[in-house]
């Protein structure tokens, strides 16, 4: 008899949980936003790209540039090999080797600067999305507004993608990169 209230009970206490939580489902407002099409679409974002590219092409070319010196000052002291002492061959070849191993760790450095530098962008968009959205979900009285990476499916008549997107793109069109020298 325990059991059967006990049953009854636990029954009767979950159906009331459920149509609590589909009474506040079905009050409530609910919006995706597609994170994915946003940092693809956004004209921060794409600002951003383009200027960390660029200053990716001029590491490269100035990369490459001393790359082509210390080649060059290899294949001198190749050629001079006969003339030199073998301590004087050594002497020389270590301080090449010393100068490429700089060239390798700048170019490491200057790698983590574009890193660091893309970073500290994204971050501006990213907060600046983030204020977007909870003005909007203020504004327009959503309950809750979900990314969509984290929904398995929604109608499409939930996403307000779009919406932020344009005012992304209204009140940060352009982020300027900083990067250290």
């Amino acid at each position: 008899m325990k059991n059967c209230l006990a049953t009854i009970s636990l029954a009767l206490s979950l159906t009331i949980g459920v149509m609590t939580s589909t009474a506040w489902a079905a009050e409530s407002k609910i919006a995706i936003v597609d994170s994915r099409e946003i940092i693809e679409k956004s004209q921060a974002v794409k600002s951003i790209r383009d200027q960390v590219n660029k200053e990716a092409e001029n590491f490269k070319k100035q990369f490459a540039q001393k790359e082509k010196e210390l080649k060059k000052k290899f294949q001198d002291l190749e050629a001079q090999k006969a003339q030199l002492s073998q301590a004087a061959f050594s002497e020389k070849e270590t301080q090449l080797v010393k100068e490429a191993d700089e060239v390798r760790k700048k170019g490491h450095e200057d790698r983590t600067k574009l890193d660091k530098a893309f970073s500290e962008a994204m971050t501006q968009v990213e907060n600046k999305f983030s204020e977007i959205i909870q003005a909007k979900a203020k504004k327009d009285s959503y309950s809750v507004v979900f990314f969509k990476i984290n929904t398995v499916y929604n109608d499409e008549a939930l996403e307000i993608t779009e919406q932020v997107l344009k005012d992304l793109d209204k009140a940060l069109p352009k982020v300027a990169v900083k990067f250290d020298k």
